[in-house]
């Protein structure tokens, strides 16, 4: 199993509010990576551009390390996607999967996640 790192810092969604709005109504220059815990599906109604969607499975004991269970690359807006298998979603900026080369069941680490 190949194991990437996501050299970015990742943002945390923890009220409802960002998990509700997640990067809906952001333009595409201000896309960060956000991981939205306890979720299995995602939508981009109100966003501006596409994103990539990793659908995780976390390790409750160590949130900093993640399988790879789904992925949605260039996800366009007003869709709906999810996976069953996931207990967390991180969204990025649209591309960042080709460009660091992570598929399904690849290990994750990343940053600690930032308030």
């Amino acid at each position: 199993m190949y194991v990437a790192e996501l050299d970015l810092p990742v943002f945390l969604a923890g009220g409802f509010r960002i998990r509700l709005l997640g990067l809906s109504g952001l333009r595409e220059e201000e896309i960060r990576p956000l991981l939205i815990p306890r979720c299995r599906s995602v939508h981009t109604v109100g966003m501006r551009s596409t994103i990539d969607v990793v659908f995780l499975r976390v390790d409750r004991r160590a949130f900093d390390t993640a399988n790879i269970v789904a992925l949605r690359t260039h996800m366009p807006t007003f869709q709906i996607a999810g996976s069953l298998s996931a207990n967390a979603v991180l969204e990025l900026p649209a591309g960042t999967v080709d460009v660091t080369g992570i598929s399904v069941g690849d290990g994750l680490t990343f940053n600690r996640p930032c308030a």
